[in-house]
């Protein structure tokens, strides 16, 4: 964890940083307002291509990084600004969307209203050309700009050397 990492985590209050999934207690429902903001966010035309995640999390650095700089246009929701903490409205947003696909890693990435999938997920489509497919099929489709390699996006810390990758973390 890095030091901003660290004083984030610091800054979250024992009640709330006590509640973990090791309890074996089931987390709280994400409510019918989380529900339905998540709901209204994928259906959106105006703005198809969308990430939840952390303003701090470098995995949703890595995607956006990307995104940038194949030119997609995107919204990130990002449930720990200032705006989605009151209330607790991030929380109960990011228990909807993990509701909804199932499994709980940030971000969470979709096009058109279907999911992509995690950071690794998402860079390794755009690399295949799966995530190429599910933009141009976009009304009006979006198309990227080429970018070679982009798992090279990921923290360096995560990758595994191959010998071949470009060093996007300098």
């Amino acid at each position: 964890m890095t030091e901003d990492e660290q004083e984030i985590l610091a800054s979250i209050p024992n009640s709330q940083r006590s509640r973990s999934r090791k309890s074996g207690q089931p987390s709280e429902a994400p409510g019918a307002e989380a529900e339905a903001f998540v709901k209204e966010v994928l259906a959106s035309t105006s703005q198809p291509v969308v990430m939840f995640g952390f303003e701090w999390c470098e995995f949703c650095w890595s995607v956006r990084r990307l995104f940038q700089e194949a030119g997609i246009p995107f919204r990130s929701i990002d449930v720990d600004t200032a705006e989605f903490r009151r209330g607790g409205r991030g929380g109960k947003i990011l228990r909807a969307v993990f509701a909804k696909v199932g499994v709980r890693t940030v971000p969470q990435v979709f096009v058109g209203g279907r999911r992509v999938g995690d950071a690794t997920e998402v860079l390794s489509a755009f690399d295949d050309g799966s995530l190429h497919a599910n933009l141009a099929s976009l009304d009006p489709p979006i198309i990227p700009v080429n970018v070679e390699n982009a798992l090279s996006f990921l923290p360096t810390w995560s990758r595994r050397p191959s010998g071949h990758e470009v060093d996007r973390n300098k």
